[in-house]
């Protein structure tokens, strides 16, 4: 019995140590199923409690802990849904390993935003926690300013 049991530990061990060397020496995509219909944006719009516009000052996509996530220094240009402070930190799920792999986090190709860029504006798509921490959606969730037709598209669901 105990050789079934180190023999069952041995092998979880082998299957997380393959996992985490595939991840890091490969990289990952992680596709994520949401509970918003993404197809229709009236429901993206209405899915988050904050949009906003902003540029993203310094960014940390280095993942060390457990949760994935990637960080960014943004100021606040202009608050549309939900009211953060000028200047603010956001969190997106996704980022590298030190190695310089990727894991990215989408829901599909068409909304997919890459992480966003040290000294580019951008209309962020996020959830606030009640904790304060602001969650860059993983649809739409910052998209380029200079996208004129996707910004202008999800700015006429927002009574702005």
């Amino acid at each position: 019995m105990k050789k079934k049991i180190l023999l069952a530990i041995a092998l979880v061990v082998l299957v997380l140590i393959g996992y985490v060397a595939g991840v890091t020496k490969k990289g990952a995509e992680a596709l994520v199923d949401v509970a918003t219909d993404i197809s229709d944006m009236q429901s993206v719009v209405d899915s988050v409690n904050c949009i906003f516009v902003g540029v993203v000052k310094e960014s940390d996509t280095l993942i060390f802990d457990y949760d994935g996530k990637s960080e960014f220094k943004v100021q606040v240009v202009k608050n549309i849904k939900g009211e953060l402070p000028t200047e603010t930190t956001v969190y997106k799920y996704g980022g590298r390993f030190i190695n310089g792999n990727e894991v990215i986090v989408k829901v599909d190709d068409e909304s997919y935003t890459p992480m966003p860029e040290v000294g580019k504006q951008y209309l962020f798509l996020a959830f606030e926690q009640e904790s304060g921490e602001v969650i860059i959606a993983d649809y739409y969730g910052n998209i380029d300013y200079t996208n004129n037709e996707k910004v202008s598209e999800i700015l006429q669901y927002t009574n702005s």
